[in-house]
């Protein structure tokens, strides 16, 4: 049997005080199947932005179809590049091949500016993997390339942490499932046996009795398993437990366009059992093109532009969870049956009602057969298992009465502890009856339980508690009210600023109404859009309230007739 190429892992930042060349470097390998998608411009200014944070860092360009890194960083023709590397015998260093840039702290590994036969970009892969460890820097980006080529999906392998790039279109999100397709028959190729890869193969082709596409590589396992195959799927398991995916949205234009994240989220998951971090978007911006004509790196030239914004926030959702993450095991490990409906929904196990619906309703969107952006190899059944199954997690939790009795259950099996129990004081109305949510025609309005307690609908009105106001629905929605609703849910700024990633100092100036130190209005809508529905508000009353204060009406605007 062949044995896939040992990969680079991922070692922690170097603690305060230590020296970087004492321990190994974090490599982060970026691909995202499709040209375009602005991949070397986030290399070369999450490369900026790492080293602006005080780590030594080193940008190593491995497109061999088309290098530009050192344009991005505003270097001319670059003195030495990777294409040394390759030399027969061995001759240089990696080392020895880092170009300075403008940026202290930040070095290149220009990529060959000419085509090179296939034998010699072996070679500068195998060396470049070997040596890469060695460098004596605290992060290592790699940028990959595009398209689905051998060489890319081999760097995307060896590296321990994986960034794909996509934007908010079809063609883009069809890219990423095919690269991980792709990249999952590239790394089990030398953990599989012929015989095994076979009876995977055949497990993916046996869809139900459809003969419209494959089946998930998820649902693949699942049959696998049934059929007695153990040994073969924790093979599989043991091979892709290592794995650590993250994702970035690029040339994001609004709301609409930043849902696709969390579909390609729930995607690789649902399809491939692999969990993937969002680390969050970046706006299409102008001054991206105005950077590059200019030959000049975007975070320096523009350094309070919203796609500069975005990439700092790209780079610290990066670093810091890593930290202090642990690896969790991968969804793989369970087959979509055995997910609770939390889960399924992809909601913390206390969320609000409105929390429930508004995951619902993208999830919903997401998995509809007619949906653009999905999976290009699955046929409508596969779409439509998941569909189903999300639709009986929505019917279950949506309703108070369902929920308490679901949590009890999972409470019994020690998938959740009792204070996490769904209770009418916890959910702040009384009851979900009383609160009466919009729930999509597909979805029975009230159960059965309800409609009959409808018939006693005078006395039931009477014992009604009264809904507490909240930011939004009763009260105005100021930094005041909104620390206020946080205390109440007892929610630290620590835990907001690890389930949103926005910085502390931002949320701090939210809370105190400090407009100067506030950013862009275009993020500021962003971030607000995230604190609320985190705290279980209403994200666009949220969204509009506190941003009226910020801009005055114009007198046009406060003499039209409301």
């Amino acid at each position: 049997m062949n044995q896939p190429p040992e990969p680079v892992r991922p070692a922690p930042p170097p603690s305060p005080g230590s020296g970087s060349s004492s321990r190994a470097p974090a490599i982060w390998a970026v691909a995202g199947g499709k040209g375009g998608v602005g991949r070397s411009l986030l290399v070369a200014n999450m490369g900026i932005q790492m080293a602006r944070l005080g780590k030594k860092v080193a940008v190593a360009d491995l497109d061999f179809e088309g290098a530009n890194l050192h344009t991005y960083l505003g270097i001319g023709t670059p003195s030495k590049t990777l294409e040394k590397l390759s030399a027969k015998p061995e001759e240089v260093s990696l080392a020895s091949l880092l170009l300075d840039t403008s940026v202290s702290g930040l070095k290149l590994l220009s990529g060959s500016l000419s085509p090179l036969p296939q034998e010699q970009r072996g070679r500068i892969l195998e060396r470049f993997s070997r040596q890469a460890a060695s460098l004596g820097v605290d992060q290592v980006l790699v940028d990959c390339g595009s398209g689905r080529g051998g060489e890319v999906l081999e760097l995307f392998q060896r590296s321990g942490g994986g960034i794909l790039v996509a934007t908010p279109e079809p063609a883009s999100v069809e890219s990423v499932f095919l690269f991980m397709e792709s990249f999952l028959e590239k790394t089990l190729q030398g953990a599989l046996s012929a015989d095994e890869q076979e009876k995977l193969d055949i497990a993916r082709c046996l869809d139900e009795g459809s003969s419209e596409g494959l089946s998930s590589f998820r649902s693949a396992l699942e049959r696998l398993r049934s059929e007695g195959e153990t040994a073969l799927v924790e093979r599989v398991l043991k091979t892709l437990d290592p794995i650590r995916l993250s994702l970035i949205l690029n040339q994001v234009r609004g709301d609409a366009d930043s849902e696709i994240a969390p579909v390609l989220q729930s995607g690789l998951e649902k399809y491939f059992g692999l969990e993937m971090t969002s680390l969050g978007c970046v706006e299409y911006d102008l001054s991206v093109l105005q950077a590059v004509q200019k030959r000049k790196p975007l975070s320096q030239q523009y350094p309070n532009s919203p796609a500069t914004q975005g990439i700092e926030r790209a780079v610290s959702a990066l670093i810091a969870p890593y930290r202090t993450q642990e690896k969790r095991p991968l969804p793989l490990h369970r087959s979509l049956g055995e997910v609770d409906h939390y889960r399924m929904l992809e909601l913390a196990p206390g969320a609000s009602s409105r929390e429930i619906q508004l995951g619902y309703q993208i999830l919903k969107r997401a998995y509809d057969p007619e949906n653009t952006f999905r999976h290009p190899l699955l046929s409508n059944s596969q779409i439509e298992r998941i569909a189903s199954q999300l639709e009986s997690a929505y019917r279950t939790l949506i309703f108070l009465e369902t929920r308490t009795e679901y949590d009890r259950k999972l409470v019994s099996q020690g998938v959740l502890r009792p204070e996490q129990v769904k209770s009418p004081e916890t959910e702040g109305s009384g009851s979900s009856r009383a609160t009466a949510p919009s729930v999509p025609e597909s979805v029975t309005a009230l159960p059965v339980s309800a409609r009959d307690d409808a018939a006693r609908a005078p006395a039931k009105e009477q014992a009604k508690p009264v809904q507490p106001a909240v930011p939004g629905d009763g009260l105005p929605v100021t930094g005041a009210s909104l620390r206020k609703h946080r205390e109440e849910k007892k929610l630290t700024l620590e835990t907001i600023v690890e389930k949103t990633k926005i910085r502390p100092a931002i949320l701090e100036a939210l809370e105190e109404d400090r407009f100067a130190d506030l950013p862009e209005p275009v993020f500021l809508r962003g971030f607000l859009r995230q604190l609320a529905l985190c705290l279980g508000l209403d994200p666009t009353v949220v969204c509009r309230e506190y941003m009226r204060r910020l801009e005055p009406e114009t007198p046009e605007e406060e003499a039209r007739p409301r």
